[in-house]
């Protein structure tokens, strides 16, 4: 029983006949010439050779892919396989046969489907392209004619009445019938054979122009190749100058990185001497800064504790010319009150107590003052030296600490003279 690829999308149906009868053991489909299931050549998604299906006996049909775009077998329950490129896969009756990827969205009437199915005989549309290898006899008529009775070899009486045909006139129109489709058959293998021969005669015609075009294009393939050597040839050489020009260019190169190099390392090497001297710079400049915070810390404590002591020596001075006008409206009134003298008298010894004891602060005072000289002078010594280290670095900044140093000095002077002990008992 022979199998069929019936053509199921609007798309397979248009091949002239649509379905594909699978009447060997193996059958090419494909647009390639010379397939036993050639395909129009004008459908581009299908291969010159798609794919080739084997009848495998009990098992079945198998599948061998061999596309560019791909062979797809799917059932009625919407299950589809892509069979693998170069691999093989079972097809059984009732699954179905895309030759084509179906793109996203497409219907399957685009490409080529179809359905296995397995016939008791072949339409008589594949028929016809078979000649037949031998005439057909139809016998049942010739051993019906001598099987029967000799009473039946005549028609019968009733027939004639307008009666049921008899069983002879039936098998006599069955004859007649041969007859004419032997004749007719006879003409049909009469043009086939007158096909055949036009065939032939034009394949001989082909064969021969296509052996001649096979020269040509030999002829034409030797002269393209010795061509071809000649410019390849050509270009060796040129690729051989350009191979020693660029080794030319690359030693030139590779001196020009050396110098590049060499620079390179001269440049760091300056750099980390200008960062050596830009760090002791900044550490110059962070000590003066230093030196002159210092400086207006004691500069603004000492100047507040001047203050204070010069406001204390006020009052002092105000209390002793108090107690003297006090002493002197006593002596006044010694006569008359000899127990307020002595009161007085204490009051003075007290008040001569008290500005005893300020004198002594204001001693302190001036040993404190001499010895912030003597740490400004170390200061003012540190900073010399600090002008000394920076002189090449910062030379504005030596001007700028020799004017406070003076200003210093000067203001050690104005506390040295504000800070002398009042006179007076």
């Amino acid at each position: 029983m022979p199998a069929v690829l019936v053509a199921t999308s609007a798309f397979a149906k248009q091949r002239d006949p649509p379905d594909i009868v699978l009447d060997s053991d193996v059958t090419l489909i494909g647009r390639g010439p010379g397939h036993n299931g050639r395909l129009p050549a004008g459908w581009v998604q299908v291969s010159g050779k798609h794919c080739t299906i084997r009848h495998d006996g009990e098992q079945g049909y198998i599948v061998h892919d061999s596309s560019t775009n791909g062979t797809w077998i799917l059932s009625d329950d919407g299950i589809k396989v892509r069979v693998p490129k170069g691999s093989s896969m079972g097809l059984q009756p009732g699954q179905y046969v895309r030759l084509s990827t179906l793109a996203d969205g497409a219907s399957r009437d685009t490409v080529p489907e179809y359905r296995l199915e397995v016939r008791k005989d072949v339409s008589a549309s594949s028929e016809l392209h078979e000649a037949p290898a031998a005439p057909v006899a139809v016998d049942v008529p010739h051993e019906a004619l001598q099987e029967l009775p000799a009473s039946n070899k005549r028609p019968r009486v009733e027939a004639a009445n307008g009666g049921a045909p008899s069983e002879y006139a039936q098998i006599k129109q069955l004859h007649e019938q041969y007859q004419e489709l032997s004749s007719e058959l006879a003409k049909q293998r009469e043009e086939t054979g007158r096909l055949q021969k036009a065939l032939a005669a034009e394949t001989a015609a082909h064969a021969e122009g296509v052996k001649q075009s096979a020269h040509r294009i030999k002829a034409e393939q030797e002269a393209a190749k010795e061509a071809e050597a000649a410019a390849l040839q050509e270009r060796i050489s040129l690729q051989k100058a350009h191979a020693v020009e660029l080794s030319e260019r690359l030693e030139a190169l590779n001196a020009v990185k050396q110098q590049h190099a060499a620079l390179q390392e001269r440049y760091e090497r300056e750099v980390e001497k200008v960062t050596v001297v830009s760090k002791e710079r900044d550490g110059a400049i962070a000590s003066v800064q230093e030196g002159r915070l210092a400086l207006r810390v004691l500069e603004s404590s000492h100047s507040a504790e001047v203050q204070r002591l010069q406001a204390e020596a006020a009052s002092k001075d105000e209390q002793l010319q108090a107690t003297q006008k006090s002493l002197e409206a006593a002596e006044a009134g010694a006569a008359s009150s000899h127990s307020r003298v002595a009161e007085y008298t204490v009051e003075i010894q007290q008040a001569k107590e008290q500005a005893a004891a300020a004198v002594e602060r204001a001693d302190k005072l001036e040993q404190d003052v001499k010895t912030l000289q003597m740490d400004l002078r170390f200061k003012d010594a540190a900073h010399r030296n600090l002008q000394r280290i920076s002189a090449s670095l910062l030379p504005s900044v030596e001007a700028e600490a020799t004017g406070e140093a003076d200003a210093l000095a000067v203001l050690q002077e104005a506390l040295r003279r504000r800070g002398a002990p009042p006179g007076g008992g």
